[in-house]
């Protein structure tokens, strides 16, 4: 199996650390990067949008009560990847496999010296962490991104950010390799516990 071959899950948790430190490292770029970057209207539509002409001018405001007021609400439109009118649905599915991960400690309960104590712990702490970064986001973006540049063009934290590149590659490529691993790990099932024919 993959735990006597590979190292299992002590190499599993530590990958996750490494990871979790990526994951860490941007979102500390972002934090710095919404407190000093200037406002700027020198920003165009992503390169896949069709919808709306490239030479598009789109603002990112800085903070700003005006750019929040404007953000509230719904007012959902024509998603650019797919020419099909986003809903609530369509956006709770970017949410839901941000909270994916929290499943990770119960995918690896045998390999846990105490399960029965880590397990809710740390699904409760995941829980807790992914809510307090979600929250504090979608407010920043809230009250520094001008709804038009977030309806146009969906990588628009790498184009703001102070180190190009790091928000979008780092963040996601972090982010499915954690997704990988624990779908490994999660299949992986002991020769014991397994159902014979």
């Amino acid at each position: 199996g993959i735990n006597a071959e590979y190292g299992g899950a002590e190499m599993f948790a530590k990958t996750n650390i490494l990871i979790f430190g990526v994951v860490i490292v941007t979102l500390i770029v972002n934090i710095v990067n919404f407190i000093i970057r200037k406002p700027t209207d020198d920003l165009h539509p992503s390169s896949e949008n069709h919808v709306l002409n490239a030479s598009a001018n789109l603002s990112y405001t800085s903070w700003s009560k005006d750019t929040f007021l404007e953000n509230r609400g719904t007012n959902y439109t024509t998603d650019y990847t797919t020419n099909h009118l986003t809903s609530f649905e369509s956006v709770f599915a970017v949410l839901f496999t941000g909270f994916t991960g929290v499943f990770a400690g119960s995918n690896m309960s045998g390999d846990l010296k105490n399960a029965s104590k880590s397990i809710p712990v740390g699904t409760m702490l995941a829980c807790i962490f992914s809510y307090v970064v979600y929250i504090f986001l979608v407010f920043t973006i809230a009250f520094t991104s001008s709804r038009l540049l977030l309806q146009n063009d969906y990588l628009f934290l790498e184009h703001i950010c102070i180190v190009p590149g790091i928000n979008a590659e780092y963040g996601q490529f972090s982010n499915n390799e954690f997704l990988l691993l624990s779908t490994v790990v999660g299949s992986n099932v002991p020769q014991t516990t397994r159902h014979r024919p």
